[in-house]
């Protein structure tokens, strides 16, 4: 489940360094509505109910909450909050590509800032990006 609410969160785990993007600090929350209109944008509201998968995405978006500070992230998902380091393996004006490892694998994940800089959205390993809505800053 560790590596699941992770992998939902960034694709992220830790690893050591000091390099990360002061444009992630601050605290975000994954915003379900448009993470969800955006995996399914050819189907209405109710053609996505009928579907197991998004029943299953229904359930879990929205929950969680991602506090980054320096080169750490700490994740939070329901009742479990868990702590890690990032680093950044480069990045642009709109995109940072940040690195993590999780049981000796590495995992690289493409952030794209949407254009106030007050959103992200993270390629997930299920195949749809989520949006995430910064809540407050640093």
């Amino acid at each position: 489940m560790k590596l699941f609410v992770l992998c939902l969160a960034l694709g992220l785990c830790s690893c050591s360094t000091t390099s990360f993007d002061p444009r992630l600090n601050g605290r975000w929350i994954s915003n379900r509505e448009q993470t969800l209109a955006a995996a399914f944008p050819q189907n209405g509201a109710a053609a996505r109910k009928s579907t197991l998968d998004v029943k299953t995405m229904e359930q879990i978006l929205g929950k969680l909450r991602l506090t980054f500070d320096g080169n750490q992230v700490t994740t939070q998902y329901e009742d479990r909050v868990e702590t890690f380091t990032y680093k950044v393996v480069t990045r642009g004006d709109d995109f940072a590509l940040i690195e993590t490892r999780s049981d000796g694998s590495r995992v690289r994940q493409r952030i794209e800032f949407t254009k106030n800089k007050q959103g992200y959205w993270a390629e997930t390993p299920m195949g749809y990006k989520e949006k995430f809505d910064k809540v407050a800053a640093p």
